[in-house]
């Protein structure tokens, strides 16, 4: 009785806690970029607001190139993604210039939905 009583309040708690959380669909090339310091920059960014914004949830897109993320972005079923920055990709995104390494090759840009630029997420 005492396991299942265990288990039901866990479960519970987990449920609470995604309710109140915020999803982040974010491209599942982001979170295993080879450069550990990129998905480490976005789950930081995002760590330091939570008293302002709340707590979230990363969750991974499925596996995509860069071309289908794009529309996903443009279709609002990807959040974030990150790319070298081309013309194309700024005239239908929001770029976010981050230099994550600090030298002229690691310049990359974050990618939003425009519907989110006003809120803070």
């Amino acid at each position: 009785m005492y396991i299942i009583k265990l288990v039901c309040m866990f479960t519970l708690s987990l449920l609470a806690m995604k309710s109140f959380s915020q999803s982040i669909v974010v491209w599942d090339r982001l979170l295993t970029h080879p450069n550990s310091m990129v998905p480490d920059l976005l789950k930081r960014a995002l760590e330091v607001t939570i008293k302002e914004y709340g707590v979230y949830q990363l969750i991974p897109s499925e596996v995509m190139e860069q071309g289908r993320v794009i529309k996903q972005l443009q279709a609002n079923r990807v959040d974030i993604a990150v790319f070298a920055p081309n013309e194309e990709r700024e005239k239908v995104t929001i770029p976010i210039r981050i230099p994550v390494t600090g030298s002229l090759l690691s310049y990359r840009i974050c990618l939003i939905q425009r519907k989110r630029l006003g809120n803070g997420t």
